[in-house]
């Protein structure tokens, strides 16, 4: 099961509260252990009114100015090609400067939260998030020499100890039981505090894992609405989408193709999709959508995913997640066959023979069925026979820009409750909307005016899903399906 660093992202959004004395400068760091292409988080406090500042870490750097209250948030996007090894995030804004040590990573480790203040103090949390009873391990730096130190979860006590000569610290326990949510963590040694989020789970939370999917996602940087990356209603809404994802504690992000328009090149990719989906790389498991092949060969989208996004060339891929078998295939059947007999088809038919037990979700970017304007695609019917024949359980999709449920469907078309393929569309990931035409057979749900992201937790028997929109939008469909 996966347990990565989105989960530390999401925490940082949901509850940043750093102790530091006033004059002090401070920066709360999410996730403290990156992997080379993800971005950084970083919220400041103490850094000076109305001041132009900056963040850089391993050659990047990313400029920001403080409010008025002293407080900056800034997202710095590791470089693709860091180093690994040690490093150190430093902040500045007119004479103030935090300085914090970090580690570039080649795998992805345990969330971790670190809050770093200028004068030497830092406090690591590791992880960020957990449910009652869950090993938790503080450690910190700079705190007064010998002195006791307590740390508390909201008004729970997590335990004491007491520095060492050098002002450094390490302590471990266990979260305690108390209802779930995002609390504030203290650390407090005689006049000296740290605070830092930490997000108590529910069991189920903590031990079912999902996912969080759409398509469709980011706008062109050179569109009129791209505005900074904020966008404009109705438009360009990717930044929104993945902040909504940031509080799901999903455990991978499925990105459901057209992930980067309009041409998908890997400028285009670092400009818009980078500073907001980019965020969950290290989660990430996506599959290429017709406008990654404006490039030829989707060139920019496999330089920028790498080895997630499977071999260059074909884009097809599966693996494993809790008691799920995932499958991510490429429905640009122009450039990579889908008919029956492919390369593809046959690669499917031998991974599904082999995956015979538990549940099975597959994803791609075309609908094989849609109410949405871009139709039917028939060039996909032999993958979606593939699934059928093998019994999967749900297939996710995008290119319709809309959010729209099926009922489980045979290849033909009917619906067939027992043994068909639900097909879920959710093209809401933030580039536009667009209308509906005929209600197409066996569609129980449709919506186009509510951005957002399906949320699906895979239990060993069967999955729960969620539609969950963005700030304002309406729209909340969900529901619970067994296994076959």
């Amino acid at each position: 099961m996966l347990r990565l660093s989105t989960v530390a992202v999401a925490a940082v959004l949901t509850g940043l509260s750093l102790g530091a004395p006033a004059h002090a400068a401070s920066v709360t760091i999410t996730p403290s252990t990156p992997t080379p292409g993800v971005d950084v988080l970083v919220r400041g406090d103490g850094m000076g009114a109305h001041k132009r500042g900056s963040v850089s870490l391993a050659g990047g750097r990313v400029a920001f100015r403080t409010s008025r209250s002293g407080r900056f948030t800034a997202r710095l996007a590791v470089p693709a090609t860091a180093a690994t090894g040690r490093r150190a995030l430093t902040a500045r804004a007119g004479r103030r400067r935090v300085k914090a040590p970090m580690r570039i990573v080649g795998t992805v480790r345990a969330p971790s939260t670190l809050v770093a203040i200028s004068g030497g103090r830092r406090l690591l949390l590791s992880p960020d998030r957990g449910p009652a009873g869950a090993r938790l391990r503080l450690t910190g730096s700079g705190f007064p020499r010998r002195a006791r130190l307590t740390a508390t979860l909201g008004s729970a006590r997590l335990g004491r100890t007491r520095t060492r000569r050098t002002g450094s610290f390490s302590l471990r326990t266990r979260v305690p039981a108390r209802a779930p949510g995002t609390r504030t963590l203290s650390v407090r040694a005689k006049r000296a505090r740290a605070r830092a989020p930490f997000r108590l789970q529910s069991a189920a939370e903590a031990a079912v894992p999902s996912i969080a999917a759409a398509g469709d996602i980011a706008c062109d940087p050179a569109s009129r609405n791209f505005n900074a990356g904020a966008g404009t209603p109705g438009h360009c809404q990717q930044r929104a989408t993945s902040d909504a994802i940031l509080s799901a504690g999903v455990s991978a992000v499925l990105p459901l193709g057209d992930n980067q328009y309009n041409d998908g090149s890997l400028a285009q990719f670092g400009a818009s999709y980078g500073p907001a989906w980019g965020r969950f790389n290290a989660l990430a498991h996506p599959v290429a959508g017709n406008h990654e092949y404006n490039t030829p060969g989707a060139a920019g989208y496999f330089a920028y995913f790498g080895a997630r996004a499977g071999a260059a060339g074909q884009g097809y891929y599966s693996y494993d997640l809790g008691a799920w078998h995932l499958i991510a295939l490429n429905s640009n059947c122009q450039a990579v066959a889908c008919n029956a007999g492919s390369p593809q088809e046959q690669w499917l038919r031998r991974d599904l023979a082999a995956h015979r037990t538990g549940c099975t979700l597959a994803y791609w970017h075309h609908p094989r069925f849609t109410s949405g304007n871009g139709g039917h695609d028939e060039d996909v019917s032999a993958l979606f026979t593939a699934l059928y024949d093998a019994r999967a359980d749900l297939l996710l999709v995008g290119h319709s820009h809309e959010y729209e449920r099926f009922a489980p469907m045979s290849p033909a078309g009917a619906v067939e409750p027992a043994r068909g393929v639900r097909e879920i569309i959710a093209g809401t990931g933030g580039d536009d909307q667009l209308p509906f035409t005929t209600a197409a057979p066996g569609s129980e749900l449709r919506n186009n005016t509510s951005f957002g992201f399906l949320r699906v937790a895979l239990r060993p028997t069967g999955y729960d899903w969620q539609f969950l929109p963005v700030a304002g939008g309406t729209l909340t469909d969900r529901g619970s399906t067994s296994c076959r």
